[in-house]
């Protein structure tokens, strides 16, 4: 797919970037302890506005259909304003593609 320049009228040849969805994400992701993924949590949401006084962040398994993040921030301790929150899971998704949360437990 070319992309058209407006102002000059010629085509960019460029191609576009195709981005393809890998089967079974989680299996070619790092493997990650629970307490490992939930003191990272807490190092990176505590980087948000209002989240300074975070004192621990909970997270839970994920049984995603195909693939995707296999675990999710369940909790904020203490509970955090909606704003701060939003933030503070926004920061903590990117460690969920980033990291798979190893064993089988299910707390």
């Amino acid at each position: 797919m070319a992309v058209e320049i407006v102002a000059t009228g010629k085509t960019c040849r460029r191609p576009m970037p195709q981005y393809v969805r890998e089967p079974n994400m989680a299996e070619k992701m790092p493997k990650m302890s629970r307490e490992f993924l939930e003191e990272e949590c807490l190092r990176v949401a505590r980087r948000a506005l209002g989240c300074r006084d975070l004192t621990a962040v909970k997270i839970a398994r994920a049984d995603p259909p195909g693939s995707g993040p296999n675990w999710y921030v369940k909790e904020f301790v203490p509970p955090l304003p909606p704003i701060a929150e939003r933030e503070a899971r926004e920061l903590c998704v990117r460690l969920a593609g980033q990291y798979a949360l190893m064993g089988q437990d299910l707390k």
